[in-house]
């Protein structure tokens, strides 16, 4: 599909283009002038240890499938060829998939003839997708909803009996089959979808679809390729997540009564109001934003971006068939009636609600980035504490090298909430105090082979005290590093040879 494609087809106007052209300047501008996200900035990180000989599982730890990190691969790859940031590339990498995702969508409309709104529905997900996620920019679940929403408009087709072509099918197979390994629990949004279809349809064949097929191709594709060449994930690291970050979750009726879900489930259900009864799209775009709450609860943490998908789904939703109807109700031009101007009100409200914590980005290390950077060059960092964010994306602003094995002391952390628990076998005690061993060897490790030139120390979340009087080999070693900074409860140490030339010299306590 071309420019010229659509405009022979009266679909996208030129006003149409430079707005879509705007909304991708704009996201690139400000995702360029601002940190990565720290996720995205701990996974490009984990792909460049892997690229310079590290074994994933084994010299670097990450809590995700392997897939976490290929997809964040191809921006390494470009930084290792080009010299460029990896942040740089994963800016217009994450703009690639949704320019791709949305060209793909439009390229659906145009073969099925279902053009009517196309220009509102690709010009909205544009900004949805482009726009909204502010810092959830590039994270795995804005990379996930990018991938699936060619498939979900497929549906759309195929319930409506549109013709279709078989490289469509093919493509958005691939790109949910990317989704789904992720994070499987995403197969619920995919999976209420094509159940609607197929009872719309009365058949099961919808279910065994071009799409479905190579879904289940790639999925299959994938888990033998885990099997095969990561059993250290299956083997060990599985096992220990199972046992200790998996079974810290927050209580449901705690994520039920989180000020994020009560918005996010809000606006959809009063988008869901508004859905025009003849659409099968909107069916399927709400079927998907339900599903994609599913993934939420069963993720367990609560974590405000893990209900990202949801709402970029019910936002498309609601600016292209809630939003219109809303307006004409509330300028009487149809029947007058209290519910969808009640609904479109609610939904407004809950969206804006929703706007406060897409932005926030408390990042309380920050502070601490130029004195890190006259300290040494390019310094060898290590972080202790149980906030990934500690550390990331820090490191990469200050040119560093995180010699860590791991993102952060999350496995103490989660061992010892479990361990305090009074239901905690004395068995099960014994085990997770183990993993808290564990850790400590690790940063050990980490200390004495990475020799970290400046180390972060969380002392709001890490019970610092009880490490420097454990007498542990990391103990030891931290005492060679002397206090030069600190950033609320953030206390930046350096190495005793590099500190000396600080006045704030302070030894470790």
């Amino acid at each position: 599909m071309t420019p010229g494609d659509l405009k022979a087809d009266h679909n996208l106007s030129r006003t149409d283009w430079l707005v879509l052209i705007a909304l991708f300047v704009a996201a690139a501008a400000f995702q360029l002038s601002n940190p990565t996200n720290g996720d995205t900035s701990w996974l490009l990180t984990v792909g460049e240890k892997i690229l310079s000989g590290d074994q994933l599982y084994k010299d670097v730890i990450e809590t995700n499938p392997p897939m976490s990190v290929f997809i964040y691969l191809p921006s390494v790859v470009a930084q290792a060829i080009s010299g460029v940031s990896a942040d740089v590339f994963q800016v217009f990498y994450m703009l690639i998939l949704i320019a791709g995702s949305l060209l793909l969508v439009g390229s659906i409309m145009l073969t099925s003839g279902a053009t009517d709104g196309m220009p509102r529905f690709l010009t909205m997900s544009a900004f949805v997708l482009t726009i909204i996620p502010v810092y959830t920019f590039s994270e795995r679940e804005h990379i996930a909803v990018t991938l699936i929403l060619p498939a979900l408009v497929l549906l759309a087709t195929r319930a409506d009996r549109c013709p279709q072509r078989v490289g469509q099918g093919v493509l958005a197979g691939l790109a949910m089959g990317l989704a789904l390994c992720l994070k499987p629990q995403f197969a619920v949004a995919i999976l209420l979808p094509n159940l609607y279809v197929a009872g719309r349809l009365r058949s099961l064949r919808p279910l065994f679809a071009i799409e479905n097929l190579a879904t289940a191709v790639v999925v299959m594709a994938y888990g033998v390729f885990v099997i095969l060449h990561y059993p250290l994930y299956l083997q060990v690291i599985l096992p220990m997540l199972q046992e200790t970050y998996r079974s810290v979750r927050l209580p449901i009726y705690l994520m039920l009564l989180s000020p994020q879900f009560i918005s996010v489930f809000g606006a959809g259900v009063a988008t869901a109001s508004l859905m025009p009864r003849h659409r099968s799209l909107s069916f399927i775009l709400a079927l998907a934003g339900f599903g994609f709450l599913f993934a939420f609860f069963e993720q367990g943490k609560g974590w405000p971006y893990h209900l990202f998908p949801a709402i970029a789904i019910f936002f498309i939703l609601f600016l292209t068939h809630g939003m219109p109807r809303f307006v004409a109700s509330l300028e009487g031009r149809e029947r007058r009636s209290p519910l969808p101007l009640a609904a479109g009100a609610i939904a407004i409200i809950c969206f804006a609600s929703l706007f406060p914590f897409l932005k926030a980005r408390n990042i309380s290390s920050l502070p601490l980035a130029a004195r890190i950077e006259a300290i040494v060059p390019h310094p060898k960092i290590l972080a202790i504490s149980y906030e990934l964010s500690i550390g990331h994306p820090l490191t990469r602003m200050v040119g560093g090298t995180w010699v860590g094995t791991v993102c952060s002391e999350w496995l103490s952390e989660t061992a010892s909430l479990i361990a305090d628990l009074p239901t905690t076998s004395p068995e099960r005690k014994e085990r997770l105090r183990g993993w808290i061993e564990h850790d400590r060897d690790t940063m050990a490790h980490d200390l004495r082979v990475g020799q970290p030139d400046v180390v972060l120390v969380d002392r709001k979340t890490y019970p610092w005290d009880d490490l420097m009087a454990s007498g542990s080999e990391a103990a030891t070693l931290l005492k060679n590093y002397r206090l030069v900074d600190r950033a609320g409860d953030i206390e930046l140490l350096a190495r005793a040879d590099l500190a000396a030339r600080f006045p704030v010299d302070q030894p470790v306590r």
